[in-house]
């Protein structure tokens, strides 16, 4: 991974946004959704410039994910990342 980061996407402050999965006979793991992954992967843009992350983003909107658009957009608005988002949604892919 680049910039230091080690991939891992911090779990949201609010643990009812937590996604449950498990596999098999395994336990279940706790997980970001996919909407907290894309606002903090708009996030990381604005820190550090890299198209990666928007890139990763419009990849996550074109195969469906991140349906929950009253949590995306009430959280954009929270962190000031409007801009951001109209960059990754101009471009056809939201």
């Amino acid at each position: 991974m680049s910039g230091g980061r080690s991939g891992r996407i911090p779990a949201p402050a609010s643990p009812g946004r937590l996604c449950r999965m498990s596999s098999d006979d395994r336990p279940a793991v706790a997980v970001a959704p996919p909407e907290y992954v894309i606002v903090r992967k708009l996030e990381f843009f604005r820190e550090g410039g890299s198209e990666k992350h928007l890139r990763d983003v419009r990849g996550m909107l074109a195969s469906g994910i991140g349906r929950d658009r009253t949590f995306l957009e009430t959280e954009l608005a929270r962190r000031g990342l409007e801009a951001t988002w109209r960059r990754v949604t101009d471009s056809g892919m939201a």
